[in-house]
């Protein structure tokens, strides 16, 4: 099989990526034991569901019984485990985080997350946020960067529910849950790269779209793609959110959350179907933290090649 010179570049940062961590994860699991740190680092889910293996294209999923041992490890680890909103809160009041402070996020708003992964929130007890595209919603296909091999196309075909997004009512019930709704934007391109009255309508018509459907203020956003390298999320962006009545906003740059962060450049943790409980824990502990320079060096080396806008 012929693979493309980005995959084989992903594949070969993915090797030395694992290899780093696992030789410099004993200090950081002793660091965290007799050094506990006071930041939380805010993971990054999208689909939880049975899909093919990743190949040429990232799916961004984790199995459903991956993702149960995940939320097993938080409970064992004793991690605390907060709204996105009480983290936004800690930070804008100056109050110290508590060590081992986690937050769960899901990005798109797919409705494999209200099947498969909302039910083990509620027997843990965790509550996320879930950053839902509004222009998706209720949609009766799946959104298009989920099937750009074949080997999705022809998943999708025996198993077209895996890949829909949520609808209104779906999204409400998450609610009714205890769960939070945060806006993805509202066609799931970049706000960064659109002209400044794209960029805004993104953002706005999203907040009205979810505001109308959960009858609640909508105050978090999470840039679609959430790369800086890509010019994803600015000083711009930033002030269009502030503008638009957002309170914070996810990126996707990697990294932990301290107090004196950026509201709106905040920095999460991928999670996927590679991160096994081992590599979850090296995840949890810091041990991935470093890897942030390393990524934007390869976005700045690799072209995208998903439509961003």
């Amino acid at each position: 099989m012929i693979h493309s010179k980005r995959y084989l570049a992903k594949w070969a940062f993915y090797s030395f990526q694992g290899l780093a961590s696992y030789l410099i994860w004993p200090y950081f699991r002793l660091r965290r034991h007799l050094f506990p740190e006071n930041q939380a680092r805010i993971l990054t889910y999208h689909c939880v569901s049975q899909f093919p293996k990743e190949r040429e294209i990232p799916y961004d999923n984790v199995p459903p019984e991956l993702f149960a041992d995940h939320m097993h490890i938080l409970e064992k680890e004793h991690c605390q485990v907060v709204s996105l909103s009480d983290l936004v809160h800690m930070l804008e009041a100056n109050q110290t985080i508590p060590p081992k402070t986690i937050v769960i996020t899901f990005d798109d708003g797919y409705k494999n997350n209200y099947l498969n992964a909302l039910p083990v929130l509620e027997k843990m007890g965790f509550k996320a946020s879930f950053f839902i595209i509004a222009g998706g919603l209720g949609m009766q296909k799946p959104f298009k960067h989920l099937l750009w091999d074949e080997a999705a196309r022809t998943h999708f075909r025996s198993n077209p529910e895996t890949r829909l997004p949520m609808n209104a009512l779906e999204v409400r019930g998450i609610l009714e849950e205890g769960h939070e709704i945060g806006s993805h934007g509202l066609t799931h391109r970049s706000v960064g790269n659109l002209p400044y009255k794209e960029g805004m309508e993104e953002i706005i018509r999203s907040k009205e779209i979810l505001e109308d459907v959960i009858g609640e203020n909508i105050s978090l956003f999470a840039y679609p793609f959430g790369a800086k390298s890509y010019n994803d999320f600015n000083q711009r962006t930033s002030s269009m959110l502030m503008e638009s009545g957002f309170k914070a906003a996810c990126t996707g740059e990697i990294g932990s959350i301290t107090l004196g962060n950026g509201l709106y450049e905040l920095a999460r943790i991928p999670i996927r179907e590679t991160d096994t409980p081992f590599r979850f824990k090296q995840k949890l502990y810091g041990a991935f933290d470093w890897i942030n320079p390393f990524k934007r060096a390869f976005q700045k080396a690799i072209p995208r090649i998903d439509k961003a806008f």
